[in-house]
């Protein structure tokens, strides 16, 4: 292992989420633990939040850490910085002060924001697609092929639904519970929660 380069091993920690990077912190190598801890105590977590307002559809991002932060700030410390969810905030309920410097963006702006701050290597815990109907094709879209998520809520809006969590139950090895949010599902959406229940993950939750 003492051959293996500093940027290699600080590729893997910017991937490994906190339970990753905790075993990565107890390996028997002095440089695997040094970066490992290097990222654990810097690594910043965040969630998206959408929500439907009378002036269009708002979003905020926080920080557990931080409160509420731009996307800007998540692309400067990218290195350091993980997507925790993307939720529908009529699940979270945040406090009417957080959502004081919410910003309302067109679906372009929305996509662009979401390019920014998301990208190939997250690994996501939480997926609550916001059920507006604009919203919910964009995220789909830019979500499909690039990450993975423990547990995906969403309603059927078209052909992309079904679509996206096919990929993800054929995937993501760390998807353990789905909940379809609508009586609109097709049949065919069957077929894969049985696979998803049987054949490949038993005891996962739908």
């Amino acid at each position: 292992m003492d051959t293996v380069p500093y940027n290699f091993i600080d590729d893997v920690a910017v991937l490994a989420d906190w339970q990753c990077l905790s075993q990565l912190q107890n390996l028997n190598d002095p440089l695997w633990e040094s970066v490992a801890q290097l990222h654990s105590s810097k690594r910043e977590y965040f969630s998206v939040y959408f929500r439907q307002t009378e002036r269009g559809i708002e979003h905020i991002i926080r920080s557990c850490s931080n409160g509420c932060i731009t996307p800007e700030y998540v692309r400067k410390n990218r290195r350091f910085v993980q997507v925790y969810s993307v939720l529908d905030d009529i699940l979270n309920g945040n406090e009417r002060r957080h959502w004081e410097h919410a910003v309302v963006l067109s679906e372009e702006k929305t996509k662009t924001m979401l390019e920014t701050i998301l990208y190939a290597r997250s690994r996501l815990r939480t997926l609550a697609v916001p059920q507006f109907l604009g919203i919910q094709r964009t995220l789909l879209s830019l979500l499909r092929d690039n990450l993975r998520f423990t547990a995906i809520s969403l309603a059927y809006c078209g052909e992309i639904a079904e679509e996206f969590l096919s990929y993800q139950i054929d995937h993501s090895e760390i998807l353990k519970e789905v909940v379809l949010e609508d009586n609109e599902w097709p049949n065919s959406v069957l077929a894969l929660i049985k696979k998803f229940c049987l054949y490949q993950r038993r005891k996962n939750s739908v």
